[in-house]
């Protein structure tokens, strides 16, 4: 489990292994607190987030849960999250108006797919763009300006005027 708060959003990325107790317990146990988005790879079953199947792996528990904390599910119910045709990656939200949909471009290669989470508001107008043109004998004084990195989530600010949260692969060896 990885908790972080960003932007005033408290995030919490979850791999619970199958059949293990602990990560359902402590969440169980939690009072989420405000602006929380709880999302990863739950492996539980439950129809509540998938119609049709049987509860199994604690999915009671943790659908139970929701309805005393005050967060709901995020997703759409019945979409897969897995290759197997399953639901098992899930977000939970105390944010009003929450969207989580799987984005097939957004691909990572594993056998669970990506999950978008879309948070409403707080967002700014786009900036108007500009393009600067550097001439190649006066690139090297800028190079040391540009970064380029790699994170396993990113804040995104389009003109919709929503921020935008892709939470990948849910980084499951933390």
């Amino acid at each position: 489990m990885l908790w972080l708060d960003v932007n005033g959003y408290a995030l919490l990325n979850v791999y619970r292994e199958p059949r293990s107790d602990e990560v359902i317990d402590y969440v169980t146990n939690l009072t989420p607190p405000s602006n929380c988005l709880m999302g990863g790879d739950w492996n539980v079953w439950h129809p509540e987030f998938e119609p049709g199947v049987q509860g199994r792996n604690r999915g009671a528990d943790l659908a139970q849960w929701l309805l005393a904390s005050g967060m709901t599910f995020t997703g759409v119910p019945g979409q897969p999250t897995h290759r197997a045709g399953h639901v098992l990656d899930l977000v939970f939200s105390n944010v009003p108006f929450v969207e989580t949909t799987v984005v097939d471009s957004m691909a990572t290669g594993s056998d669970h797919f990506t999950l978008l989470s879309s948070i409403p508001g707080r967002g700014q107008e786009a900036p108007d763009q500009f393009r600067y043109k550097v001439r190649e004998d006066k690139a090297g004084n800028h190079s040391t300006h540009v970064h380029i990195r790699r994170y396993g989530m990113y804040i995104l600010n389009p003109p919709s005027r929503r921020y935008e949260m892709v939470l990948y692969g849910f980084m499951y060896n933390i």
